[in-house]
């Protein structure tokens, strides 16, 4: 029988390779692209060259515009987008000085462009996550008088209010809750050699005679000391290190401070950019903002904290900060490319460990005090033995043999992980998503907030059902049951390859699959007729993947049957669009009836252990048989031959079949054999 398969792939988001341009071209490119965000509509003549970033090398990275229109950030390389940031107001305060946030998204920023150019990397964009989202937050708050006024003093000099507080404040503002904190805090501000002390339940805020703006001189005193004293009331829950020139802290400490201080819901999370792909990572600071509110950020600096406001969304993949600066330079950013590429170097992946954010932040109520959300953070792991680069042997394990598994857990909060809570090795079927956690450990006391931990050797677990499963590490927390844990997209991944009725199991390192993002596959087929399968697959790590796929079917947890594959390659975060034709399958047992209820995947090829991934969780399909006695009469010139369902001529001894069901010819008679099963 003839085998037609065809293939149609559609990149979705292509690498862009570009040169160094002027600032003279940078305009010119904005212009030519028709670039009118926001407020501000790009004319040449009315755009001046205000700031120019160069690497350490002295080349060209940024070029930042400035107009009465506003300003415009745009890269001095066009394999980057036109523009990287706008805005309409003013970039510099009154002493001429740019926010620190700001300066550090641009020092961010540059260190990016010039690791592209200086590499030759492959740049891809994240696509739109939705529609816009004005910005929420009607403040434009700073860190000076009156924002300072109850803060401590140093040297005769009043200590700046702190941008956690500045951006956790205006937060708070956009709620306008709570009127009233809870508790007391005592902590020693290193810098200045000070107790502070707050009794936050002698906290009344007074929301309504707080501005949104402060810079004029118009603001009442009762205006001016509301606000400072909402202030100093947030930067002493989150134990604001003061100083004249620079007061600083963990925004993970206003996670705490939210929640202990200033009751506000449980649904908080806190949440760290280096987890997530950058379109994962994009959505989740989308939906935070449509369904919650303002965001509080953090990053883009390597050796300090900063924070800011994330509070909009322009709808085509820049977001909207408020620097905490008295509203200079607040617009609309790029928070990061994907990760570069390097040539020849794939596991070099860029840096952004830095930022972070808390999201869902919404003050708490007695119908709705949130729900909790336990996020461990797995590091990539290790499993001892296992089949991987270069491994010659399959290290075939046995139930009840021991196994190392190496790789921390750490808790970044905002909640304790409770005692009695279990921490377990699950194995997870990568065809239904059925879960079976072994060597479960429970905790002895509670998981404590930035504490580890780990647990390295298992045994291999009795009665597991022959098939391929994932192997992960996780918590199981009485009210939220198992899935707590996040490993780091491309971080090292292990499969159990489980058979012979459980009782050989091989782990087999896996390289990161893609995942299919949307299908359409049939409810039922018919392996007499040729069908096209549907689906958007894509790469969410920050490295080429180059692999064959095919579709399989899977009973009883084995691969019974499988298309030919064929050749898969998606840029990093890419997307493709798939048809796939299949004409014929391939069978593990071409003899034994086919028709019956299956699992249908889409898998992709490992490196490692010659096995196959699914890119998702099967659906399940019914497979029919058509082939009718008439395909087989065609050829009435056979004699006592013997026929399979498909209509393929078998061996004349019928001793020698396998079980099954089969055709049988005898000049122009036909007739049924069945043979049962022993």
């Amino acid at each position: 029988m003839k085998y037609i398969y065809i293939l149609f792939f559609i990149l979705c988001s292509l690498p862009v390779l570009g040169a160094p341009v002027t600032p003279e071209a940078a305009l010119t490119r904005l212009c030519r692209q028709n670039f009118s965000r926001g407020q501000c509509q790009v004319k040449t003549h009315r755009y001046r060259i205000s700031e120019i970033m160069t690497d350490s090398y002295g080349n060209n990275t940024v070029y930042i515009f400035d107009s009465e229109d506003g300003f415009v950030v745009a890269p001095a390389d066009d394999a980057l987008p036109a523009v990287l940031g706008y805005g309409d107001g003013e970039m510099y305060d009154a002493a001429g000085n740019l926010p620190i946030g700001f300066c550090e998204w641009l020092q961010y920023i540059s260190g990016r462009i010039s690791d592209i150019a200086a590499r030759g990397n492959a740049v891809t964009y994240s696509p739109s996550v939705g529609e816009a989202i004005a910005p929420l937050c009607t403040t434009i708050w700073g860190q000076g008088e009156p924002f300072n006024l109850e803060c401590p003093e140093y040297d005769g000099e009043k200590c700046l209010s702190g941008c956690v507080a500045t951006a956790m404040a205006q937060v708070m503002k956009y709620h306008n809750s709570p009127h009233q904190g809870n508790g007391e805090l005592t902590y020693r501000a290193g810098k200045i050699g000070k107790d502070i002390y707050t009794d936050f339940s002698q906290y009344s805020l007074d929301w309504e005679n707080m501005l949104d703006d402060y810079s004029t001189s118009s603001a009442t005193g009762q205006q001016r000391q509301a606000v400072a004293h909402l202030l100093r009331g947030v930067g002493g829950s989150v134990r604001m290190n003061y100083f004249p020139t620079a007061s600083g802290a963990d925004v993970n400490d206003a996670t705490q401070a939210l929640l202990k201080y200033w009751d506000y819901s449980d649904d908080i999370r806190y949440m760290r950019r280096g987890w997530f792909t950058l379109h994962d990572w994009s959505r989740l600071l989308y939906d935070a903002l449509k369904n919650y509110g303002p965001i509080l950020y953090g990053g883009f600096s390597m050796s300090s904290a900063h924070a800011f406001v994330c509070d909009g969304y322009d709808g085509e993949g820049l977001f909207h900060f408020n620097w905490g600066w008295d509203g200079n330079a607040d617009g609309y950013f790029a928070i990061d490319f994907l990760n570069p590429v390097v040539k020849d170097e794939p596991w070099k992946t860029g840096y952004n460990n830095s930022q972070s954010a808390l999201l869902n932040i919404h003050p708490r109520s007695p119908e709705n005090p949130g729900t909790p959300t336990y996020a461990v953070w797995l590091d990539s792991y290790y499993v001892i033995p296992a089949t991987g680069y270069g491994d010659a042997s399959s290290h075939i394990l046995h139930p009840g043999d021991s196994f190392k598994m190496t790789g921390q857990c750490d808790n970044y909060g905002p909640f304790e992980i409770p005692v009695g809570s279990k921490f377990a090795t699950v194995f997870r079927s990568v065809y239904d998503g059925t879960a079976v956690p072994s060597n479960i450990v429970e905790l002895k006391s509670d998981f404590r907030i930035y504490s580890s931990f780990d647990s390295e050797m298992k045994i291999v677990p009795d009665g597991l059902s022959d098939g391929l499963y994932s192997l992960e590490n996780d918590f199981y927390i009485d009210s939220s049951g198992w899935g707590h844990g996040i490993l780091m997209p491309g971080s090292t991944r292990y499969c159990a390859l489980v058979e012979n009725n459980g009782s050989d199991i091989r782990f087999i390192e896996s390289i990161f699959s893609a995942k299919i993002e949307d299908a359409d596959f049939p409810d039922q087929l018919d392996l007499n007729s040729s069908i096209v399968f549907y689906a958007t697959i894509c790469n969410s790590i920050s490295r080429n993947i180059e692999r064959p796929v095919r579709i399989e079917l899977i009973q009883d947890g084995i691969v019974k049957g499988w298309s030919q594959w064929v050749d898969a390659a998606l840029e990093p975060e890419g997307t493709m669009d798939l048809q796939l034709r299949v004409d014929n399958w391939t069978w593990k047992n071409e003899s034994a009836p086919h028709a019956g209820d299956y699992l249908l995947c889409l898998s992709m090829r490992n490196t490692y252990g010659d096995i196959w991934i699914p890119m998702g969780h099967g659906k399940k399909v019914i497979v029919l048989d058509s082939a009718a006695i008439d395909d087989v009469k065609d050829e009435g010139n056979s004699c006592d031959a013997i026929y399979d369902l498909h209509g393929r001529k078998m061996t004349d001894d019928i001793n020698s079949l396998d079980p099954g069901v089969y055709i049988k010819v005898n000049e122009a008679t036909v007739s049924k054999i069945i043979l049962p099963f022993k």
